[in-house]
């Protein structure tokens, strides 16, 4: 299962999905980025994707089942930002010219399931 709601996010354990995202206010480059993190509260992140917007200000996040499937069934946080002339490390971001976070973190469940595939 996988389903959004507001700003929240319920995902079984290995399940698969998408996020979409859309920019507004923002004009992004080809050398701008998005990323999501997933976190429990204080702790280190769980997941962390990092997308290259399109023409539009649009990203999509896909969940694949190994994002999932080994962690914890419970409560997590998860928050996007806009990296605007982001530096890229391995794939990573690691800096960038300005920041924009466009909203507080938000709720992020995983939930557990009952059978096995």
């Amino acid at each position: 299962m996988f389903e959004i709601k507001g700003r929240r996010i319920r995902l079984s354990c290995g399940d698969t999905g998408t996020l979409v995202a859309s920019a507004r206010g923002v004009t992004l480059g080809e050398a701008d980025r998005v990323l999501l993190t997933v976190r429990r509260d204080g702790g280190a992140a769980v997941i962390e994707k990092v997308e290259t917007p399109d023409a539009e200000g649009t990203v999509r996040f896909h969940f694949k089942n190994a994002d999932t499937e080994e962690l914890e069934p419970g409560g997590y946080l998860w928050d996007l930002r806009y990296v605007l002339g982001a530096a890229l490390t391995d794939g990573r971001v690691t800096d960038g010219e300005k920041v924009i976070t466009p909203f507080a973190p938000a709720s992020f469940e995983v939930m557990e399931v009952v059978g096995d595939v």
